[in-house]
């Protein structure tokens, strides 16, 4: 985030957890889980006490065989569905521009990450310039906001869910 502002969301090495990570995670202080669940423009999801926040795109040459390992192991044949619809790019800035466009259309949030030696090996900062100068268009109609500031939005999200069912009925009757 920004110096002298608490983390409050963490990313795991290679973006492997377990649900005792979760638990780690959570005791650690921090709000959020940043996961490498690919094509989803889903808002962060409650679960033991963190919001788990998949991502959209990564500045990185994936394909359909890695687009489909992704959503099997995390049961999101949707995203790879998303995927499919918009014709399968082959280009990540192609299919980060499209996602882009469906957040902004549909709602949703737009998750952009990646690895600054995979950009630097792979001779994608040009590509990375481009899509962040797109979505820099779109700022009069979208807020752009860090992981921390996400996680800070939705962690009362996390909170109601937290509480029995009976108590989330009350609250909201009280209106």
């Amino acid at each position: 985030d920004h110096p002298g502002v608490p983390c409050v969301c963490f990313c795991p090495p290679i973006g492997h957890y377990a649900g005792v990570h979760i638990q780690m995670v959570r005791r650690a202080g921090y709000l959020g889980l940043r996961t490498t669940e690919f094509l989803s423009l889903d808002v962060p999801r409650p679960q033991a006490g963190l919001l788990l926040m998949p991502t959209t795109v990564q500045a990185f040459p994936h394909g359909l065989v890695s687009f489909t390992r992704n959503a099997v192991k995390r049961f999101a044949l949707a995203q790879l569905w998303r995927y499919v619809v918009h014709g399968c790019p082959a280009e990540w800035p192609t299919l980060a521009e499209l996602l882009l466009h469906d957040a902004v259309v549909h709602g949703g949030v737009f998750h952009l990450w990646g690895h600054s030696w995979e950009i630097q090996d792979l001779r994608q900062w040009q590509r990375l310039d481009d899509v962040l100068r797109f979505m820099g268009s779109l700022a009069y109609r979208i807020p752009a906001v860090t992981n921390g500031q996400l996680c800070r939005l939705f962690a009362p999200l996390m909170a109601a869910s937290d509480q029995p069912a009976h108590a989330t009925r009350a609250a909201s009757a009280r209106g």
